[in-house]
């Protein structure tokens, strides 16, 4: 039998509210992005802990643990140890935190962000997509695929137009 769920948020943050729609609608998969105004990743030990009695109470599991971790993000614009890689590797390992808390296999992540110039000169080149941008981002999500890898989670990478990877289409 498939199971069905939905991102909470998208039915409100009021973490509850949104859990007895999906129980009064036959929904039983809750994927987590946003809890009372808070993204994942940015809540207290105390606020996870509600939320699991919520879960529990209302019989729901949990499908994956959704933060915007790496959006946004020019690949050219960050290195692996600096201070924006470092706060959204750290908020994603609190991500893998919650989703084994939560027994849940799934992470999302992003892929950063798309560059959408393909040509140029006099600066503009330094934008092009085709310079370097697809090793770039290999090696940013190398230690983000070793830490889930290590950590028994599965990510998921949202695909987007504005984003890196923009389809799931393997050929």
């Amino acid at each position: 039998m498939a199971k069905l769920g939905v991102i909470t948020d998208g039915i409100s943050t009021d973490f509850e509210h949104a859990l007895k729609v999906m129980s009064n609608n036959g929904l039983n998969q809750a994927e987590l992005q946003y809890l009372w105004d808070k993204e994942v990743g940015d809540m207290s030990k105390s606020e996870i802990d509600k939320a699991g009695e919520l879960l529990k109470n209302y019989n729901m599991e949990v499908s994956c643990i959704s933060r915007h971790n790496f959006a946004g993000i020019g690949v050219h614009e960050v290195s692996i140890g600096d201070s924006t890689y470092n706060h959204h590797l750290e908020k994603l390992k609190e991500c893998i935190d919650m989703a084994q808390t939560f027994g849940s296999p799934l992470v999302r992540i992003m892929s950063f962000r798309k560059e959408m110039v393909l040509f140029g000169e006099h600066g503009a080149e330094k934008w092009n997509v085709s310079d370097g941008a697809w090793n770039k981002l290999v090696e940013l999500l190398t230690p983000v695929v070793q830490l889930a890898k290590e950590s028994d989670i599965m990510l998921v990478v949202e695909t987007g137009n504005n984003a890196m990877i923009t389809s799931c289409y393997l050929g």
